[in-house]
């Protein structure tokens, strides 16, 4: 009897994401905060207890409300808030981010629903018309973030984390509209080595990840299932 069930679990693919543990989902996100907030040049706040706890109970309540992806959603609310300067600033800790949570999704919700709504108005606005009278249209200025794309195109390696190098960048060029070509190549390799950083300590985390996993696994017969994790932690 004991062979097919070793046959199985031997068979059985990865843990859904929704089996693994909210404690260590929790620390994947804290771990996001502070690394991202160190990289962005911010005072990094090291998680505490309550921080965990805080965000643990977070993790609890969305999956309880059936949302199919809890880290993601978490990963891209922290993110918004992160580039918004206000935000950033108040978001530095594990219990801020649960406390505020809903406010911090309802801005992301309504940045997108704005974004699109501006793409639908110059799609439409780019349509020729019968009154057209045959003269070009004045480009759209660009954005920080695509010059700061567009500077950092062919520099961009398997070593650097594209998205925080271009967001570095673009955080220079808002401060600093129209710097000499000496400055920009200086900002330039700046954000180039924020995105080393932060693609370091990704590679960090994931290593972290799958070492907590397997270690959580081992313990518990193969499955992320079995047991409580951060009633464990707590001993």
């Amino acid at each position: 009897m004991g062979e097919p069930d070793d046959e199985r679990w031997q068979d059985a693919g990865p843990e859904p994401e929704e089996r693994v543990p909210a404690g260590i989902r929790a620390r994947w996100i804290l771990d996001r905060l502070e690394n991202r907030r160190a990289a962005m040049g911010l005072t990094p706040k090291p998680a505490g207890r309550r921080d965990t706890d805080a965000v643990t109970r977070l993790v609890e309540r969305l999956d309880a409300a059936g949302e199919p992806d809890t880290s993601g959603l978490m990963e891209r609310v922290l993110d918004h808030a992160l580039d918004n300067g206000f935000q950033a600033k108040r978001v530095d800790t594990g219990r801020r981010f649960a406390r505020l949570f809903d406010e911090l999704r309802d801005d992301l919700t309504c940045d997108q629903r704005t974004l699109e709504r501006r793409r639908r108005e110059h799609a439409d606005a780019s349509q020729p018309t019968g009154s057209d009278t045959g003269e070009s249209r004045p480009a759209e200025p660009e954005s920080y973030e695509t010059r700061a794309r567009r500077m950092l195109a062919d520099r961009i390696g398997d070593d650097v984390d594209g998205p925080t190098a271009i967001r570095a960048l673009a955080d220079r060029l808002r401060l600093d509209p129209d710097p000499d070509p000496g400055q920009a190549s200086r900002y330039a390799e700046l954000a180039l080595r924020a995105g080393r950083k932060a693609q370091a300590e990704q590679a960090r985390r994931e290593s972290e990840r799958s070492r907590e996993l397997h270690d959580y696994r081992a313990s518990h017969g193969g499955s992320c299932f079995a047991g409580n994790w951060q009633l464990e932690q707590a001993e």
